[in-house]
Parts: C-alpha cells; structure tokens; sequence
C-alpha cells in the first residue's frame, strides 16, 4: 500500500510543471478579462460620475432627493418619483438614449391604459404598497429633451397583479434598475393618427 502510494505521489510530482503553467495562463486570461471589462465601462452612453453617490435637488419633495449609481446601475431610495427622477437622470447622464428594466416596490403609484378610441389615457390609482415586479421603458429623444416611457407589473398583498403604463410611482423602500444605452440616439415624433410621441 504504501509503495502504490508512493508511485501515485511521484506521477503527480512530474505532472506538476504542466499543472503550473495551467495555473499561470488561467492566472493571465483572468487579467486580460479584468482589463477588457474595465476598459469597456468607459465606452457607454453614459457620462462619467462618482461611482458611490450622485445627489440631486428638486423643489419638489418626491423629486430627486439623492440618486445612487454604480456604473450602470442606479438606485432610487424611498420618497423619489420614478418618472421625474429618470427624466432628471437621463437630461444629466445619457449622451445616446437608453432602455432599462428593474423591479423594486412602490408606496403608492399611478398607472394607466390607452384607450384607442378615446385616444387618451386613463389612469389607473393604485394606493397601497405593491411589489414592483417588473419595470421596462427606455429614455428617448423628443425636441424638449428626453421622453421616459415606461410599464410596470406590480404585486399587491394578495399576490394579484396589475399593469400598465407607469405615469407616476413613489418609492419605498428601493427601485433597482439597470440601463442599457444605445449606440445611436432615438428619437420620438408626434403620431397625428394617435396622438403620441412614437419612435421614428
């Protein structure tokens, strides 16, 4: 037993100068990628900022109170309106547009549907706390600035769900969201058959 021990130990010592040179090219490849992904963060249609906190001040209370962003992610803490703190975010930060989509949860919010008939929206008051289970939109060009065009799906205490285009939502306590920006800006046009600003 201990010579077929022995013999085990003495393949493994021969074998070792490969298993270090495994090692070393995993140990390069794993540099090269750091360096690639580091390099890549400053290739986005996203200004420059302080990766911890960016603060911003509103007049009004729900507005933009203070505004985290690592990289492509930003946060909005409990007390932001979803709406105006995007549309602040992306007149100061998104030199393209971008989309987004996150999940989060909302004091209270106002959704809406588009009535093709009446051509107008119709809103929807939702005023208890839900679950944001999903929110999705982009951040897009129109002639006085940029356009916040979201949807949400959000998760009442029953567990039952409703949705629709978000016209304003509070947060509490977070709203996590992760932007994508285009390579090309986008831009939104008013539709006369419908009334809306659509992209053209």
């Amino acid at each position: 037993m201990p010579r077929a021990f022995g013999q085990i130990t003495g393949a493994f010592r021969k074998n070792t100068p490969a298993v270090g040179k495994i090692t070393r090219a995993f140990a390069e490849n794993r540099g090269q990628s750091a360096n690639h992904t580091g390099n890549s963060r400053n290739h986005t249609g996203i200004r420059e900022m302080p990766r911890a906190i960016a603060r911003c001040q509103a007049g009004n209370p729900h507005n933009l109170r203070r505004l985290r962003i690592f990289g492509s992610v930003i946060v909005l803490d409990t007390g932001d309106e979803a709406i105006a703190t995007l549309q602040r975010f992306a007149s100061e930060h998104v030199t393209t547009s971008a989309f987004f989509h996150g999940l989060g949860a909302f004091r209270e919010a106002t959704i809406a549907w588009w009535n093709p008939e009446s051509l107008q929206y119709e809103d929807i008051r939702v005023d208890d706390q839900v679950e944001v289970l999903s929110i999705q939109g982009n951040l897009t060009r129109v002639p006085d600035g940029f356009k916040v065009h979201a949807h949400v799906v959000l998760g009442t205490r029953r567990g039952a769900a409703i949705g629709g285009h978000l016209k304003r939502g509070i947060v509490h306590p977070t709203l996590e969201l992760h932007l994508a920006t285009t390579a090309e800006v986008i831009h939104r046009e008013r539709d006369e058959a419908t009334g809306l600003d659509l992209i053209r």
